[in-house]
């Protein structure tokens, strides 16, 4: 089934995603990629949504062969395609990060 196979490209269930999109994409609006300041609305705007950009980035991360595929498909350079999974990374990097917890051994 489809939630199924989501989970196996991505490795997040459709909950997860939905949650980690709610995390993410607001920031990703507001953030200006190339400078990593609040977007004043100068330049062009991303030819993906915030939820494509994200799910974009955890298929590249999880199979680093849908670049051009990808890029192909939504008519995007590659290039691009690389240079906004590092940014949004980050952005997941930096949104998550004190919300990610180490197991504890004394626990």
């Amino acid at each position: 089934s489809t939630p199924e196979i989501f989970r196996t490209i991505t490795n997040f269930t459709v909950p997860e995603f939905t949650e980690l999109c709610m995390l993410v994409c607001s920031k990703l609006d507001l953030t200006a990629r190339s400078t990593g300041e609040v977007n004043r609305g100068a330049g062009r705007r991303s030819k993906l949504t915030s939820q494509r950009r994200l799910l974009n980035t955890l298929l590249y991360l999880k199979h680093d062969n849908t670049v051009s595929h990808e890029s192909f498909n939504w008519k995007w350079a590659r290039s691009l395609v690389s240079g906004d999974v590092l940014f949004v990374s980050s952005v997941i990097n930096m949104v998550t990060a004190s919300r990610i917890q180490w197991p504890d051994s004394a626990k």
